[in-house]
Formats: structure tokens, sequence, C-alpha cells
């Protein structure tokens, strides 16, 4: 018998047997895995709210630093002349 994985995401007892959009797989907390749930937060519209624990390694993975992108060439705006 496996060991049951222990990521720390407990979906509400209203939302235990979602069924995914994808697959129509139900997910439940007795064979939800980590990617799973990650990926229920990430694409279904009520997110974090179908869950009633979320471990804080979550958020902590989830700090993005936003990147200031400089243009690597510049470019002179065309003007158009005059036509007679």
């Amino acid at each position: 018998m496996e060991k049951k994985q222990e990521h720390g995401f407990v979906l509400q007892a209203k939302y235990n047997g979602i069924k995914s959009k994808v697959t129509g797989r139900p997910y439940r907390n007795d064979d939800l895995t980590e990617k799973q749930a990650i990926e229920l937060i990430e694409k279904h519209p009520h997110g974090a709210n179908l869950f009633d624990k979320i471990p804080d390694a979550y958020y902590k993975e989830k700090v993005v630093i936003s990147e200031v992108v400089k243009p690597t060439k510049k470019t002179k705006r065309r003007t158009t002349k005059a036509r007679k």
C-alpha cells in the first residue's frame, strides 16, 4: 500500500469531488496530488477559495519578481512627408 502524500492542500467539504473540466475526473482530498491542487488554484474561477488549507510553501514559491525589460534596439519613429 502506498503512503498517502502529505502536501498540505485540503479541499473544502463542499468541493471535495469537484470535477476537472479537462479530464472529467473528480478531485478528492484522498487522492489529490500537489500538481492537481495547484492546477485548481490557478485555473479554476474560484481558485484558492476551493480550499480550506493551502500550505505556506505554495505562496513562497509563487513569489515572482517582475523584471524590467529594456528594449534591445531603439527604433526611430517614421515621419511622413507632406504630399503635394
